[in-house]
């Protein structure tokens, strides 16, 4: 059984919660033994532990906000889902959307297979250009295979549109 100087070293360092402490201070109550504490040591002296830091580490907030599309079509977010659990009628179990930045209306297109983001990139692009008369400037995406194959890069080199890509599990 643990002392309660082990027991205030264990909540220090984020290993033992105060609700987990407390039950066994009543465990040693409950046995009959009398519990006290034999130190003038703070909480704050005990030694702190790396690891113990890294995982009460949160995020910063973002204080800035990011620059937005100028323009319809300026920019325009991409992502492919799948490969669900459930197909859709006629077998589809992808599906690939686009997001407009400055109007930020969105577009889905269903996919038999992933493979199938290059043609699926091709009649979006016919059909959005076409209807609003301007012309695709950046298409953002993760760093999906789907993206990266050198045909569809050289479809976008030579269509003068700007690949970028944004880093995993980063929201900005």
């Amino acid at each position: 059984m643990a002392t309660i100087s082990d027991m205030l070293q264990q909540q220090h360092e984020g290993t033992r919660s105060v609700a987990d402490m407390m039950m066994s201070l009543e465990e040693i109550h409950m046995v009959g033994k009398v519990a006290t504490v034999k130190t003038r040591q703070k909480v704050d002296d005990l030694p702190t532990r790396e690891s113990c830091l890294e995982g009460k580490m949160t995020k910063r907030l973002f204080r800035t906000k990011g620059t937005r599309a100028i323009e319809c079509l300026g920019l325009m977010h991409t992502d492919v889902c799948g490969l669900m659990s459930i197909q859709a009628r006629d077998g589809y179990e992808y599906f690939i959307t686009f997001t407009d930045d400055y109007s930020r209306f969105g577009y889905v297109y269903l996919m038999r297979h992933k493979s199938d983001a290059f043609d699926s990139f091709k009649a979006f692009k016919a059909k959005v250009e076409k209807q609003l008369e301007k012309h695709i400037k950046i298409l953002r995406s993760d760093r999906g295979g789907e993206y990266l194959s050198r045909e569809f890069q050289q479809y976008l080199i030579d269509n003068g549109i700007i690949s970028q890509f944004y880093a995993l599990g980063t929201p900005q």
